[in-house]
């Protein structure tokens, strides 16, 4: 009788695992330092937003995501616990006024490559209210891809005026 017992809670254990997980992969972050990880093969590293002056509407974010994988990966949208989507933007200098432009979705990051949103290349738009709801000096995002994966992350907010961190893969960062 123990046996039978012990099987049914072997079996509803897996069942609520199973059903908590879905949809999609079975994924799970780890958080180490300033890095989060999915599945040891996708991080998003150095997620963090500068402040705006006061009675600004934006914030700016920046981070790196590495593609750990052997293919293609497609981030789908980036949202914040409450369901606020946020634009990346990409500086476009091949124009005549040189303006920034929201990139279109979803964005390609190959294969043991890395996709930086840093500093006069690309920005991470965060509508300035995101920031009074939250927590301290933290921001929770969550990085949709398009295989249904996905990755919590909390930003680090910084005052305004703060250099983001200059991140390249495998090099000491700056910041």
């Amino acid at each position: 009788m123990k046996f039978k017992s012990r099987a049914k809670r072997s079996l509803a254990a897996c069942f609520l695992f199973v059903t908590f997980m879905a949809p999609g992969k079975i994924w799970s972050n780890e958080t180490t330092g300033s890095k989060t990880i999915l599945n040891n093969e996708i991080a998003v590293e150095h997620l963090e937003v500068i402040k705006p002056l006061r009675g600004s509407q934006y914030a700016h974010g920046y981070f790196t995501i590495w593609n750990g994988t052997d293919t293609n990966i497609y981030l789908t949208q980036i949202t914040n616990g409450t369901g606020r989507n946020f634009n990346i933007q990409k500086y476009e200098k091949e124009s005549q006024e040189p303006k920034w432009q929201n990139i279109g979705m979803p964005k390609l990051i190959p294969p043991k490559s890395e996709f930086v949103v840093a500093s006069g290349l690309f920005r991470l738009v965060v509508d300035a209210l995101a920031l009074s709801n939250s927590e301290n000096d933290k921001l929770d995002m969550r990085f949709q891809f398009a295989n249904q994966d996905s990755i919590g992350a909390s930003a680090l907010v910084l005052p305004f005026g703060t250099d983001p961190t200059d991140h390249h893969h495998g090099l000491n960062d700056d910041g």
